[in-house]
Formats: C-alpha cells, structure tokens, sequence
C-alpha cells in the first residue's frame, strides 16, 4: 500500500493534470484529431475532481498558492453572473466555466517538487510542438494541402499563402508556436549542460521559423516584446542604478529591433525558396486566378527590368510570396471590439457569462458576432463575460504578481535571473497577445494553458527566491488555514 500511495500521489498530481490538460487542449485545435477525443474532454472535469481531493489531503496547493482569496471571489461573483444570466444554467455553459476554474486552480499551481515535475513537461511539449512545426516546415515548402470539413485545414491556408500546419489555420498556429518559443527558452536557460540548452536554443529557432511561415502578427509582436522585456531585465541584473536602467532600456529596444527585423529579412529569405508558389496559385488559393494575374505581370516586370530580351518566367524568388491580405479596423477587430462594448455596458457589474456572447446580443436586438465565439481582445472578453468584479480580480492578481516581482528586483541576489528574465518575457509575450486574442479566456485553450503554466512557473521562482532573500509574503488564505491548523495543533 505505501508503494502506491507515491503512484497514487504522482499520477493525481496538479503537474500531471496540467501535462493531461495541455495535451488535451493541444490535441483540441489539431483538426486530424479533435473530433476523436472531443467526445471525451468531459472526463478532465472527473480528474480534475480527484486532483483536488488529493490535493486537499496532501500539500493543500489550491489554499496555500497566492491569489486564491480572488479566485474564490472570482467564482461566487459568476454565481451571480449566471443569476442575472439565466440560460446559463445549462451542463454546456457549466463545464465551459468548470474547465477556465480548472485552469486557474490546478494549472497555476506550485510547492514541492514542482520545479523537478515542470522541467518535465517543458522539455516534451517543448519538443513535441517542435517536431510538428518541422512538419509543418515542409508541409509549407512541398505545399501540401488537406481541408478538414468543418475543423480547418491541414498544411497550407487557402486563403493566403500562409501555413496553417497541423492546427486549422495559420493564428491558431501562430499561439502555438508562441507557446513553444517559450518552453523552448525556459528550457534553454534553465538547462545545466551546454549541449541541451544548445538544443532548446535550435528549437525556438524552429518555432519562430513556423511563427514567420504562418505569419501571425500578433504571435509575432509578442515574441517581439518578449525579446525585449527579456534583454532589459538581464541587463537589470541585481540592484539597477539610474544609468543601468537606461543601458537596459536601450538593449531592450535593440533587441526587439533585432528580433522584428531579422524575422522580417528570415522570411523575404524564405520566400527566394518558395519555389512551389505557382503551385499554390494554381491548386490551393482560393484566389487563384486573381493572385496569379498578378503574380505574372509581377514578373514580367521584374524580367522586363533586367533583360527585356529574355521570356518571362515564373520566379518565386522576384517577389514576397509570405504576405497577407490588408484589411481595415485591425483586420476587422475594431467593429467585434464595437459590439463588445455595447454588451459590457448592458450588463457592465456581473457580465453577460463566457460563450453567451450571440445570445446576449440577440436580447439587445443585435445581430450574432461574425466569427466565432469571441472579441479578440482578452481584457475586452474578461470585461464582457464576467463584469467589471470579473476584471478587477484579474487586475488585483497581475497586481499582486507585480509587487513580487518588484521584491524579486529589490532583493535578488542574481541567483536564477536568466531564467527570471525569460519567464517575465513570456508572460509580457502572452499579455501582449491578449490585446488581439481572446485565447487567455478560453474555457481549455492552449494559449490559456501556455500563459497559466508560465505563470504559475514564474510564481513558483519568485516565492523561492524572495522567501530566500526573507521579503515573501504569504497568500490571505494560506494564512487563515495556517493560522486554523495551529488552534487544532494547540
């Protein structure tokens, strides 16, 4: 029986529920494999329920990590949004809420042997997703397309030439590549031997490599910003004075600099080896014969200009192939982030409850949202589905990380400040995210479960570190139970 219990304890651990959740949501977005196991998601509201139990029983990790006084206000207010929303009350509505909870308490979430268990899970997910993408790398060259009815495509985007991979489309692989970059560089600096940090190093290369392929701005702004926050805190390093801190903002901006412009010239370099472009335009655009008018006359200016003697021929490498269609109001988010307002104004305390959005606007004599399911904006959708008592508790957590990390600044002694620096970049990377995404929302996405675990890894240092330096203070609730289990000891 004892040799169990430590089996027992592993397998229903909050590490092996966030590897389960993760891999669950990552295989959720992949459209080969979504409609096999969605039958079955239902079942991570079960293990989420023994995990708890365990936990209770044991280390007590969803009283003790700070920040669950907002999480339990957090919860008992959308009580009341689903009182003042009452086609809430509905198993759909419920479980959509249960997996987000599951998330914020189980996901993020830290003690002992968190550290060893999460290296874990980084390296695998670090790799897996970087062996699709090389898929996806080739799928983009060889352009191979495959349409999943109802789920999205495989390979190439039709409507753009832009790679989608194994994840539907090319946004929902931009979050995914984000999320890898991330593992990948928490795993470069945390590693102990050269080779190995060698290796994650190679791996985000190849991440952003796919990120550029799919060409997801907002993806790509955010690993921009990540560089940056990344290269100012390591200059930062241990009690900055005034000339220090302006040294590091210069490297910050270098670095971002460095990091957008060197994607921008990565993929004009890619494009000289996109040699199946007219490939693409004849098979798989759903454009096709417009793109190509274009692209032929493109290169017979191109030929014109150097040899007018010579027959035109189709040359991949004369233009950009890697480019997306403009469009106006940020790629129609400024009318979504209209509607959403009006929606948060109807019902501005409480909100109107996650994916209730078309029902909502229905009450208000509105059309439904034209996309799917959200206002790709997370601070907007956080306002709408929960209220403003919904924001303020999100707004008191990142408020409460911060002044952590601001003790962290004060009283480090440097000890793990690379992986400080990374790990503060990643979160910044998925906050900026955030402001054209509502994917940090999401009941069980990976771009919420990526954000959760950085989170919850970088709580995680900064509690270590600042209860080394003795400038840690523990959570509310964690003081009442402590407090409670002394009287019972007493």
């Amino acid at each position: 029986m004892k040799k169990g219990k430590p089996l027992l304890t592993e397998a229903f651990s909050p590490e092996a529920f966030r590897f389960m959740y993760l891999l669950v949501s990552l295989l959720g977005v992949c459209p080969l494999v979504a409609p096999v196991i969605e039958p079955y998601m239902k079942l991570l509201h079960v293990y989420a329920l023994a995990v708890l139990i365990v936990d209770l029983a044991g280390e007590r990790r969803v009283l003790r990590n700070k920040g669950r006084v907002l999480l339990v206000i957090f919860a008992l207010s959308y009580g009341c949004t689903m009182l003042t929303n009452r086609n809430l009350f509905g198993f759909s509505f419920l479980s959509n809420f249960l997996y987000y909870s599951e998330g914020l308490a189980l996901v993020y979430s830290f003690g002992k042997r968190s550290e060893a268990r999460s290296r874990l899970t980084e390296r695998f997910f670090a790799v897996a997703i970087s062996c699709a993408n090389l898929v996806g790398i080739g799928m983009f060259f060889g352009k191979y397309y495959h349409y999943v009815r109802k789920r999205g495509c495989i390979g190439m985007y039709q409507a753009e030439n832009r790679l989608a991979g194994l994840f539907g489309n090319p946004n929902v692989l931009g979050m995914v590549c984000l999320g890898g970059i991330v593992l990948c560089c928490i795993r470069a600096v945390d590693e102990k031997k050269k080779g190995w940090k060698i290796f994650f190093w190679v791996l985000s290369f190849v991440n952003f490599v796919t990120l550029l392929l799919a060409n997801s701005r907002t993806q790509i702004y955010s690993v921009v910003l990540m560089a940056a926050v990344t290269a100012f805190t390591w200059m930062l390093k241990v009690r900055p004075d005034g000339k220090r801190f302006w040294r590091a903002a210069l490297a910050g901006i270098l670095c971002a600099a460095v990091v957008f412009t060197g994607g921008r010239l990565l993929q004009r370099g890619m494009s000289r080896l996109d040699v199946n472009y007219e490939y693409y335009l004849l098979n798989i655009s759903t454009q096709g014969n417009d793109l190509l008018d274009q692209y032929e006359e493109l290169i017979q200016e191109e030929e014109n200009r150097t040899d007018g003697n010579e027959k035109p021929i189709l040359n991949p490498g004369t233009i950009d192939t890697i480019e997306r269609e403009e469009t106006q109001g940020f790629n129609g988010r400024a009318d979504l982030w209209k509607m959403g307002w009006k929606l948060f104004l109807a019902r501005p305390v409480f909100g109107t409850g996650m994916d209730n959005h078309d029902h909502a606007l229905a009450q208000l004599g509105m059309d439904a949202l034209p996309v799917r399911g959200n206002f790709h904006n997370a601070y907007l959708e956080v306002l709408v589905d929960f209220g403003l008592v919904g924001f303020a508790c999100l707004a008191a957590f990142l408020l409460v990380m911060l002044a952590d990390v601001l003790r962290f600044f004060k009283y480090s002694d440097g000890t793990d400040w690379a992986l400080h620096a990374v790990l503060l970049g990643g979160v910044a990377a998925f906050l900026m995210d955030g402001l054209a995404d509502s994917t940090l929302v999401s009941s069980l996405y990976p771009t919420a479960v990526f954000f959760w675990m950085t989170a919850s890894r970088y709580a995680a240092l900064l509690e270590k570190e600042n209860t080394r330096a003795g400038h840690f203070r523990p959570g509310l609730l964690c003081r009442w139970t402590d407090a409670l289990a002394a009287k019972r000891r007493g």
